[in-house]
């Protein structure tokens, strides 16, 4: 079977976005996990039936699959599989901006624990003065 997949434009940053977050504590379990998103996307590719519909949540074709404390949404229903977006579960899904044209992007918690936790911003992130 195929493991290919395509990535919607609305999701393309939130695996890098996850990684930032998570990388505050450890960049090795940033990239663990990143990298296990990215495996997933392929063997949900491979078998695109996994994961389940929320049609409380919305009536587009789209199928929920958890990974950790995330949910990946992806459309089966296409040529290559295409994913939505990975948010974490104790997100609004509601208001992922993919889910209809209501929904609009949640706001960015990377500042604020940028904000509280200075000392543990990755030195990548920080711009030179």
């Amino acid at each position: 079977m195929d493991d290919r997949y395509s990535v919607s434009p609305q999701a393309g940053d939130d695996p890098f976005e996850i990684w930032q977050y998570i990388a505050l504590d450890s960049e090795d379990a940033a990239s663990r996990i990143q990298s296990d998103f990215y495996e997933m996307f392929g063997a949900l590719a491979r078998m695109p039936r996994l994961g389940h519909r929320r049609k409380d949540l919305t009536r587009r074709p789209v199928l929920f699959f958890p990974l950790y404390s995330y949910l990946i949404l992806y459309q089966p229903d296409v040529d290559l599989i295409r994913i939505m977006a990975v948010v974490h579960g104790r997100r609004d899904v509601k208001r992922v901006r993919t889910l209809g044209p209501a929904g609009g992007p949640a706001p960015r918690s990377l500042a604020r624990r940028e904000q509280r936790y200075p000392d543990r911003t990755p030195a990548w992130t920080k711009t030179a003065d």
